[in-house]
C-alpha cells in the first residue's frame, strides 16, 4: 500500500474516532453535568444554596416578570440559629405600595440613635441598663426610642425586661444599611446619563 493510501486510510479512522468520541460526549455529557453540579450542590453552605436555588428560580420564571425584578434577600445568623428569608417580586408589584407605608416603616430608622440600638441587639438579648450604657441614652429618651422601634416590632421586650432584635428588625436594618451602602458606591461622579457619556 502506498504512503498516500495509508495516510487517507488513517485520516478517515481519525474522522470515524472523532465521530463516536463527540457521540460518547453528547450522550456522557448530561450525566457528568448533573453529577458535577449534584458535587458542587452538595459543597456549597446550605445558606448559599437557598439563595442560589432563589435566584435559579428567579431566572427560571419568564412567566411571572416579564419585566423588572427586585430580589432582596439574606442570610440571618444568631446564637439561636441561621435562617434565610428573601423576597422576589416584580417591580411592578412593589411600586403599588403606598408611599404612607414605605415611610412608616422606615421612619423608625431615621434615627441615628435607634440604628444604634438594631445594631446593638443584633449580638443578642439587652438589658435597658445594658442599652443605656453602650448607646449613651437615658430614662426618657432611650424609651422613647424604645418605643418607636416596638411600634414597628423591629425589637420586643421580654418577660424578664430584656429587649430583643425580631427578625423583621434584622431586616429593614440589614436593608438600610445595604441601600446606605449601594448609595455610596453610587456616587454621582460614578454614575453617568446616557446623554452625558
Amino acid at each position: 500500500m502506498a504512503l498516500e493510501e495509508q495516510v487517507k486510510k488513517l485520516v478517515e479512522e481519525v474522522g470515524a474516532l472523532r465521530s463516536e468520541v463527540d457521540s460518547l460526549k453528547k450522550r456522557a455529557a448530561p450525566d457528568l453535568a448533573s453529577e458535577l453540579e449534584e458535587k458542587v450542590r452538595r459543597a456549597r453552605p446550605w445558606y448559599v444554596q437557598e439563595l442560589h436555588d432563589l435566584l435559579d428560580r428567579v431566572m427560571k420564571s419568564e412567566e411571572r416578570f416579564k419585566d423588572s425584578i427586585t430580589v432582596l434577600a439574606g442570610l440571618y445568623r444568631g446564637k439561636a440559629g441561621a435562617a434565610v428569608w428573601s423576597s422576589v417580586e416584580s417591580a411592578d408589584k412593589v411600586l403599588t405600595i403606598a408611599h404612607e407605608k414605605v415611610a412608616e416603616y422606615f421612619a423608625p430608622l431615621t434615627s441615628a440613635q435607634r440604628l444604634n440600638i438594631l445594631s446593638i441587639l443584633i449580638s443578642g438579648l439587652k438589658s435597658e441598663s445594658e442599652l443605656s450604657e453602650l448607646t449613651g441614652l437615658q430614662g426618657g429618651s432611650l424609651h422613647h426610642h424604645l418605643e418607636e422601634l416596638m411600634k414597628q416590632a423591629y425589637i420586643r421586650r421580654t418577660e424578664r425586661g430584656q429587649y430583643q432584635l425580631h427578625p423583621r428588625g434584622w431586616t429593614v436594618y440589614i436593608t438600610a444599611c445595604q441601600i446606605a451602602a449601594s448609595l455610596t458606591e453610587l456616587t454621582p461622579e460614578k454614575f453617568k446619563w446616557p446623554d452625558e457619556r
